[in-house]
């Protein structure tokens, strides 16, 4: 079986950052020209920076952009250290340790790509910290999410078995996601199992902490989503790329039409045959990203020291 590193060849540096409470955090930085406005990308609730890396590695790569790219793993993520106390596994304390990675590295404002809970985090931090950030691409989230999409997703966090294998790790993610995600090849669903899974000793190992499901209950999902139109139109003073998976259950069609009527400056695309939240690792979603990111530029030349 091919390890890890047959999906990943490093090119990225790695960054070890501590939160407000000295929680050892981890980062990626793909380098690319100063002079453009860097992307930064923030994960779903159970993601990690390597769902990232195809994206990242295109965008920063000579032949696509050549732009700085930083992905950040949340507390009890990927690499980051698991937090002894599960109640700060919320957006507003992981908006904090995005806030503190961002002055650490003199990020200012940055494109940020909120996937899920991410785009929930970009919001809030749109209403808090309003100068930090600059244009926004929202990936398969919005101001008003859908209660039984959100149930049917967080019903696997931390109850599913560890697998075994990678090949079972890859037909695990198969079968829960395969009837959203529809177009995707057996070496696609083994390239997923290396992003959703950590490695130890040359097999899976958990990627989140499990911990992270008793938050999940303290917001207790099934009574809705908090309806967030007010954080979402704080983006107006900023470009918006919205997106959305053709077989998402998490963010309707109406309010994803209802996010471009209601925001001055706002795209729309849709990826065909995904589900939540898209992976944005396609040839067509990078180049849309990619476009988006260089009409932003041409709009608002920045430089990123």
């Amino acid at each position: 079986m091919a390890q890890a590193e047959t999906y990943y060849h490093q090119n990225w540096e790695d960054i070890y950052f501590t939160g407000y409470d000295g929680i050892r955090l981890y980062a990626r930085h793909y380098h690319g020209d100063r002079t453009k406005r860097p992307l930064l990308c923030l994960g779903d609730i159970c993601q990690n920076s390597r769902n990232f890396e195809p994206l990242a590695q295109a965008l920063s790569s000579d032949k696509l952009g050549n732009r700085p790219v930083f992905t950040l793993d949340y507390r009890g993520r990927g690499f980051s250290e698991n937090d002894p106390n599960w109640k700060n596994y919320t957006p507003l304390i992981e908006m904090g340790d995005v806030v503190n990675f961002m002055s650490l590295k003199r990020i200012h404002q940055p494109t940020i790509l909120g996937s899920g809970w991410g785009g929930v985090i970009t919001m809030m931090l749109a209403t808090l910290h309003r100068t930090m950030l600059g244009p926004v691409i929202l990936n398969d989230t919005g101001p008003k999410l859908e209660t039984n999409g959100l149930i049917r997703l967080h019903a696997f966090i931390g109850r599913l078995p560890l697998p075994t294998s990678w090949r079972k790790a890859a037909e695990l993610l198969k079968d829960l996601y395969g009837t959203s995600f529809t177009d995707l090849t057996e070496d696609d669903w083994m390239r997923l199992a290396y992003q959703n899974f950590n490695e130890k000793d040359g097999k899976p190992a958990p990627a989140y902490d499990p911990a992270l499901q008793k938050a999940l209950m303290m917001l207790d999902v099934t009574k809705g989503a908090p309806i967030m139109w007010d954080q979402y139109l704080a983006l107006s003073h900023v470009p918006v790329l919205a997106i959305r998976g053709e077989n998402t259950e998490v963010l309707s069609k109406e309010t994803f039409e209802q996010m471009f009527d209601r925001h001055p400056n706002c795209q729309m695309f849709t990826v065909a045959n995904e589900g939540h939240p898209p992976l944005l690792d396609d040839d067509l979603s990078i180049e849309r990203i990619r476009l988006f990111l260089e009409r932003c530029d041409a709009q608002d030349e920045h430089l990123y020291d």
